[in-house]
C-alpha cells in the first residue's frame, strides 16, 4: 500500500499510521477508491501498468474478450478452442481448465442445438411419435395443414412417411405467401432482409434449425407472427380481419348450397397472391394446384376456402385455427376438443377441476 501511495504521489497517505493496517484503509476505502481512480484515468493504461510494476505493486490489466482472444497467454495455454457449428460456420469454445499433465482433457461436442433432444424426452416420458406433432417454436409452422401448399410431391411423400421418421422438407409453391424457389438457399435469399408483404413466410437461416424428427420439424417461421406480437402491446391490433369475415360468409354460402356467391370471396386472396381463380368446382386440376391434399388431390370450394383462411389468420388471433380446424373435422384423432376450465374459476366456485374430457374421435378428413 505504502508503495502504492508513493507512485501516485500520495506521501501523505503512504505515511499515514491510520492507514496502516487492512482496517485502517478499509474504514476510509471511499476516499482511497476515489484518489486510485483519479490517478488511473489521468494515465494511459500501459503507463500505469508500468509505474505499478517498477514501484513491485502487483498490478493487471482487466482483459476485455478481444484482449483474451488475442494474448499470447492464453493461446499458449489453449484456453479458446476451434470448432465448427453444425451449419459449417467456425467459432472458438472455452477451453479445458484447469490444464493437468497426465489428464488434459479434451472437447469433443459443441452442446445441442435448441429443441435437439425434445423428441426423446417426449418419448421417455411416454408419448408416441404420431403425438409429436407440436411445431418447435412461435413462429414455427404446422406443415401438417400448411405443407398443402407444395406442388412438387414433397408434402405428400413427407406425409405418407412414419411420422416419427418425418423430416423437413422444402415447399414449392406459386402462394405468394410463400418464399419462391426450388432450393432452400434460393427461398432464404428471396425472404432475405424484406418487408413481410407479399411474404408471409420466411425459410429461417440455417443455423437456427431446431432438430425434431417428427411432424413437428420444419424450414419455416411465419412473419407475420412477429408483427401481431409486437401489435398485442403497442396496437393497433387487428381482432378480426376483412378475409376472416369474408371466409365466414363463404363457407356460409357453400354449406347453403350457393357456390357461386362464395367464388368472388375465396378469389380475393388468391388472386392477390399468385393463385389462379377458383370455380365453383374448387381449384383448377392442374400440376401446380394450391391447395393440394395429401392424397394428392387439388382441393375443391371448400378446401380452396380452408386454404384462404388458414394462411390469412395464422399467428394473427386467439385460436381460429384450432376452433376452426376442429369445425372442419379436420384435427388429429385425440386431439383434446374442449378448452380446460381455468382452475381459478372452478375454485370460485367450489367444483372441482375440469380438464377436459372429450376428445376427437376421428379420422379426420384428410385421415388422420
Amino acid at each position: 500500500f505504502k508503495r502504492f501511495m508513493l507512485v501516485i504521489g500520495r506521501e501523505d497517505l503512504a505515511n499515514d499510521p491510520l492507514l496502516a493496517s487492512n482496517d485502517g484503509r478499509d474504514s476510509r476505502r471511499d476516499e482511497l477508491y476515489g484518489v486510485i481512480d483519479r490517478w488511473v484515468n489521468s494515465l494511459p493504461l500501459q503507463t500505469v501498468l508500468d509505474l505499478l510494476n517498477q514501484a513491485d505493486v502487483p498490478v493487471s490489466r482487466i482483459f476485455s474478450a478481444e484482449d483474451m482472444f488475442n494474448d499470447p497467454q492464453y493461446l499458449a495455454r489453449e484456453m479458446f478452442l476451434h470448432a465448427k457449428l453444425p451449419d459449417g460456420k467456425d467459432f472458438k469454445m472455452p477451453g479445458i481448465v484447469p490444464k493437468l499433465s497426465e489428464t488434459p482433457g479434451s472437447s469433443e461436442w459443441v452442446g445441442p442445438q435448441l429443441g435437439e433432444h425434445n423428441a426423446q424426452v417426449l418419448g421417455d416420458l411416454g408419448y408416441d411419435a404420431a403425438q409429436m406433432y407440436v411445431s418447435t417454436g412461435w413462429g414455427s409452422l404446422p406443415m401438417v395443414f400448411l405443407g398443402m401448399a407444395d406442388t412438387s410431391g414433397a408434402y405428400q411423400a413427407w406425409y405418407n412417411t412414419p411420422a416419427n421418421l418425418r423430416r423437413a422438407f422444402v415447399v414449392q409453391t406459386p402462394d405468394l405467401r410463400w418464399p419462391q424457389g426450388s432450393t432452400r438457399a434460393d427461398q432464404q435469399l428471396d425472404t432475405e432482409g424484406i418487408d413481410i408483404s407479399p411474404r408471409y413466410i420466411a425459410n429461417r437461416e440455417t443455423g437456427r434449425d431446431i432438430p425434431a424428427p417428427g411432424t413437428g420439424e420444419n424450414f419455416y417461421d411465419h412473419r407475420r407472427y412477429a408483427v401481431t406480437e409486437a401489435s398485442s402491446t403497442g396496437g393497433p391490433f387487428t381482432d378480426m380481419s376483412e378475409t376472416e369475415i369474408d371466409m365466414l360468409a363463404a363457407e356460409g354460402y357453400i354449406r347453403t348450397s350457393q357456390p357461386a356467391l362464395a367464388v368472388p370471396l375465396i378469389n380475393k386472396t388468391r388472386a392477390a397472391n399468385g393463385l389462379p381463380d377458383v370455380t365453383v368446382a374448387g381449384v383448377p386440376n392442374t400440376f401446380d394446384c394450391v391447395p393440394r391434399l395429401p392424397n394428392g388431390t387439388c382441393g375443391d370450394l371448400l378446401e380452396a376456402m380452408k386454404w384462404e383462411k388458414r394462411m390469412e389468420t395464422a399467428f394473427t388471433g386467439y385460436m381460429p385455427w384450432f376452433v376452426d380446424t376442429r369445425g372442419w373435422g379436420d384435427i388429429r384423432a385425440g386431439t383434446a376438443i374442449e378448452w380446460p376450465v381455468p382452475y381459478q374459476e372452478m375454485q370460485a366456485r367450489s367444483k372441482p377441476y375440469y380438464n377436459g374430457q372429450l376428445n376427437f374421435p376421428g379420422p379426420s378428413t384428410y385421415g388422420f
